[in-house]
């Protein structure tokens, strides 16, 4: 094996032409190399592999190749790490990682400063919060549209908004429509203009500086990703939010113990409060589900949709918001039991896709609940089945929904024919 790797080495070197077909070949056979000489104990056997395979003639010519050249140099990178790891040809890897990463960073910029961001915010008598809220988004250090959607409020806000931040684009709705339908109203005026990535940012809170262009290298080094947060603070930054922390990961507390805290961690589920999400992602799984949900839910929902699709779900540890929230919670309590949010455990659980139910049992059980109460005469009863039945079939329509996406998706990936992905 040894001997044919040399071959191809010297045979894909004598071949020269510097596509990136050509580098990914000579990648791959660096990365293999390097991977034999990490499983490799004996000194002897790692100098024998280091004179038979050329691994010296690969590093010249992978120097040679220009850093314009559109290869994935991630596995190059990495392959070079462990070389100095091992103390090997220390001063050539050592100039070819300060090059190619260097290459990265700018790549990464390159990239950025293409990228268009909607920071979508739904507005309602929030007057005490919008100067820190618009105010951190007109400060980023990353360029950002912000588009605001007013809930019918009683205050000011219209007024307010339109006189001291002509840059808001503000869409006026008459009623209010609860938190996931105004969203998708923001989210599709983004979509329209073109935003490669929308910003959910809550009335009541604001970001730092650097948040977002932190929370986009996420998306540029990790493919899969469909939902980024930052961490939230209270109002004063000297906690983390204590809602927010329902959604840590169990390692995180004993990570920040052992001083061991990684840059970005996966989660099932993070709220809304703070996402930052690729268009990629809405148009293949859709907006909020608002079949289901009014306000409390939605974000449950759409991250159980993510995850079913493929997307990941991650918490950035390196930048934060600010949440202003407490002393709500008579009025958060207060409105889980309104009749939107009526069977909202139901809809959450039973509504998530990664997890099995037999919908015709659920159904069906429901049916005969309402037969056993016309029989027993428990009238009362019989409104509520009749609701909960109607939830039961909205749960049912959004599964069957999300499989069918994700056939099409699959098809398309695989270049079958197949109909466009639908909204939900």
């Amino acid at each position: 094996i040894l001997e044919d790797v040399d071959m191809a080495v010297r045979s894909a070197v004598s071949d020269r032409n510097e596509d990136a077909g050509w580098s990914s070949g000579l990648c791959g056979i660096f990365t293999y190399l390097v991977m034999r000489l990490e499983k490799t104990s004996d000194v002897l056997s790692k100098q024998y592999i280091y004179n038979r395979n050329s691994l010296n003639m690969l590093l010249d010519s992978l120097d040679s190749i220009s850093v314009a050249n559109d290869f994935d140099r991630e596995p190059f990178i990495d392959g070079l790490t462990k070389l100095l790891r091992m103390n090997m040809f220390s001063p050539k890897v050592k100039s070819l990682l300060n090059k190619y990463r260097a290459c990265r960073s700018e790549t990464v910029e390159r990239q950025k400063s293409r990228i268009s961001i909607y920071a979508v915010v739904v507005l309602h008598n929030g007057m005490k919060w919008y100067g820190k809220c618009f105010g951190s988004l007109r400060e980023s250090s990353f360029p950002v549209h912000i588009v605001a959607i007013d809930n019918a409020s009683g205050d000011e806000t219209v007024s307010h908004v339109s006189a001291n931040y002509p840059d808001v684009c503000l869409i006026r709705s008459e009623r209010n429509l609860g938190f996931a339908k105004a969203c998708n109203i923001g989210i599709r005026h983004a979509l329209e203009h073109g935003a490669d990535y929308v910003f959910l940012l809550n009335q009541d809170a604001w970001i730092e500086r650097e948040t977002l262009r932190v929370l986009l290298d996420v998306f540029l080094k990790n493919t899969d990703t469909g939902i980024v947060s930052p961490v939230h603070l209270n109002s004063s930054g000297k906690e983390i939010d204590k809602t927010f922390i329902n959604y840590l990961p169990e390692d995180f507390v004993s990570d920040i113990y052992t001083g061991c805290m990684k840059a970005v961690y996966h989660v099932p589920f993070v709220n809304a409060a703070a996402w930052l999400v690729s268009c990629e992602c809405i148009k293949n799984i859709g907006c909020f589900d608002t079949d289901l949900f009014v306000h409390y839910g939605e974000d449950n929902n759409f991250c159980q949709r993510a995850l079913y699709h493929g997307y990941g779900v991650y918490i950035h540890t390196g930048t934060t918001i600010f949440h202003d929230r407490p002393g709500r919670s008579y009025g958060y309590m207060r409105s889980l039991f309104t009749e939107e949010n009526e069977f909202l455990s139901e809809k959450k659980n039973l509504g998530n896709i990664n997890v099995y139910y037999d919908m015709k049992k659920h159904l069906f059980d429901a049916k005969i609940s309402i037969l056993v109460s016309l029989f027993l005469m428990r009238f009362g009863r019989i409104g509520y089945l009749r609701r909960y039945t109607a939830v039961l079939n909205k749960i049912r329509e959004s599964r069957e929904l999300n499989v069918r996406n994700r056939q099409i998706l699959t098809r398309i990936k695989k270049n079958l024919p197949a109909q466009k992905a639908k909204y939900i």
